[in-house]
């Protein structure tokens, strides 16, 4: 690369930032330090005006993700006047949540009744509770007998009492029993669990083992959805980062190996030198420093050329995120000498050459360089800016925990078995029926619908041929077998919300094509003067939604009577 020359572009006139390079020797335990000092930097940032959402933090692998959002979310635990709140791919997952694991191994005991999930059960509510405790005290043997001393009071007659509960009863028990509604930080985790659950049962019901069983399968698919408009710290590797900008970044491991050292089992196909080893063109060997000085050298200093370059662009891909700030911390060599087996001894290294560090802040164990040519606070283009805030960001004050039976929408048991297979109870045999035809979208589905009802347990086997009869009866009766045709574009029970007053309609059935929009609500009673005025609040709001089109409303009775409201 001797004829190379880069030709670098002029400086933005109109622009400037700030680059920090922290160098700390080499030692053990050097992570600790490094997020220790990448917490007082937050801190430091805050204070002189920038957003929590203007920083990023980039790493180089995804379990450094983890390690990072873990100790700010401790630091807020510790500091609630500090909201760090972390966003990251990662750290959204629900089996990272304290209060997820908490819940998860409550049930691993109640299906396996083992000591081991009591430890965890136990480790886990401490952590919430405070995060001084000693922890290694719950998993020392002398203490197995004395397990239940760092739970909560009853816990004993707590577990026995959920033996009879549904599966979406115990979560919700649990959260209560454990005041899991206190750490406003578990929210968003809590209630995407209870989604999981929900969804869960409804396709496999209400068995715990069978659950955790599905939650071992997909746990690492099981994320919190957070706004990015939401001001919070972006936590994300540099590969993750590629094509992303952001006020502020900081990359508080720039540690990692380039060398032979950080690859030793990488397996390389090497070319010999000699023709005493041409009869076999290539070799699998291990990329190691001894073939230095063998007849694979040239591959192997290849193949190290080729990771310097890989590890400088990587590098390189992260430097260039920062639209203001750039902050570094890294380490340099604990004794002075020339080596680049990691990438921040080549950047020390490379600094040397251009710049000196800070007099007033460096030490033996410690270095400061800082590039600000033209910069100050003052002029920045992000720190002490108002952020506009997005409206459709709704906060949970506080976390409302209920008995199933208490949530109306949710549907955790099967009416029918609790009431006489003769159906005399006509409320129940109407429910059951306008559930059947909210399976429906042409008349072909009918048999679908019946056998779906029976196996959510709704109605007995025996049955599905008489309710199948009475929706078919009634269609034909009323001569509408085009409204369940595939003429039409069909809504079945599709919430309307109405917007001066918040509340919800649910039409039976909507049908629609290019011209028309037809209402249609089914009764299995009586006819009623409440039926009329219900319909025509339908077609009222249903004609302001679709002022191009013709809206009418009809009421369909079981007896194949048709009304037009």
């Amino acid at each position: 690369y001797s004829g190379v020359e880069q030709n670098i572009a002029q400086p933005n006139q109109n622009y400037f930032g700030k680059v920090e390079v922290h160098l700390f020797k080499k030692q053990t335990g050097i992570k600790t330090k490094l997020l220790q000092q990448l917490i007082e930097t937050i801190k430091e940032l805050i204070s002189e005006g920038y957003n929590y959402s203007d920083i990023a933090i980039l790493v180089r692998k995804t379990d450094e993700v983890k390690l990072v959002a873990q100790a700010l979310v401790e630091f807020r635990s510790q500091n609630p006047e500090y909201d760090f709140t972390v966003l990251s791919n990662e750290s959204l997952l629900l089996k990272f949540s304290p209060a997820i694991n908490l819940i998860i191994n409550v049930l691993n005991y109640l299906a396996y009744n083992d000591n081991y999930f009591l430890r965890l059960i136990a480790f886990y509510y401490n952590r919430l509770e405070d995060a001084s405790f000693d922890f290694a005290r719950i998993f020392m043997p002398e203490e197995e007998e004395n397990l239940k001393e760092f739970l909560p009071e009853n816990f004993s007659e707590f577990i026995l009492n959920l033996n009879t509960k549904t599966l979406f009863d115990i979560v919700q028990q649990v959260i209560t029993f454990f005041n899991l509604t206190k750490f406003k930080d578990q929210y968003p985790f809590l209630r995407s669990l209870e989604d999981v659950v929900i969804d869960f049962m409804y396709a496999n019901g209400s068995d715990v083992e069978l659950f955790l069983q599905y939650w071992e399968e997909k746990q690492d698919k099981f994320a919190i959805n957070v706004s990015e408009s939401k001001s919070a710290i972006r936590i994300l590797t540099i590969h993750k980062s590629k094509g992303l900008a952001f006020p502020i970044v900081i990359m508080p491991f720039v540690t990692w190996s380039i060398g032979p050292s950080g690859i030793n089992k990488n397996i390389i196909w090497a070319e010999a030198q000699s023709t005493e080893f041409k009869a076999i063109e290539k070799y699998p060997l291990y990329y190691q420093k001894k073939l230095l000085n063998s007849e694979f050298a040239f591959a192997y200093v290849k193949e190290k050329l080729y990771n310097y370059m890989d590890n400088l662009n990587i590098l390189y891909v992260a430097m260039t995120r920062p639209r203001e700030r750039l902050i570094i911390f890294s380490t340099f060599p604990s004794k002075s000498k020339n080596t680049f087996s990691q990438i921040g001894f080549a950047l020390a290294e490379g600094l040397k050459h251009i710049a000196q560090p800070d007099v007033n802040e460096s030490n033996d164990d410690y270095q400061k360089y800082v590039f600000d040519k033209n910069w100050t606070i003052e002029n920045s283009r992000f720190a002490n800016k108002q952020r506009t805030q997005d409206q459709n960001i709704i906060t949970l004050k506080d976390y409302k925990v209920s008995s199933w039976m208490d949530k109306t929408d949710i549907e955790l048991n099967s009416t029918g078995f609790f009431f006489p297979q003769e159906l005399k109870d006509a409320t129940t045999r109407g429910i059951l029926l306008h559930k059947l035809m909210s399976y429906m979208k042409t008349l072909d589905d009918l048999p679908q619908a019946v056998n779906q009802l029976a196996n959510e347990g709704l109605i007995p086997a025996n049955q599905k041929e008489a309710y199948a009869m009475i929706v078919e009866n009634m269609i034909q009766k009323a001569g509408k077998e085009d409204w369940f045709s595939d003429n039409w574009q069909v809504l079945n029970e599709e919430n309307i919300l109405l917007k001066d007053i918040g509340r919800e309609l649910r039409p039976d059935r909507i049908i629609k094509n290019g011209e028309k929009v037809i209402i249609i609500d089914f009764k299995f009673a009586k006819p009623n003067n409440e039926h009329i005025k219900q319909v025509r609040q339908y077609v009222e709001i249903l004609q302001e939604m679709f002022p191009d089109k013709t809206v009418e409303g009809y009421l369909l009775y079981e007896n194949g009577t048709v009304k037009q409201v």
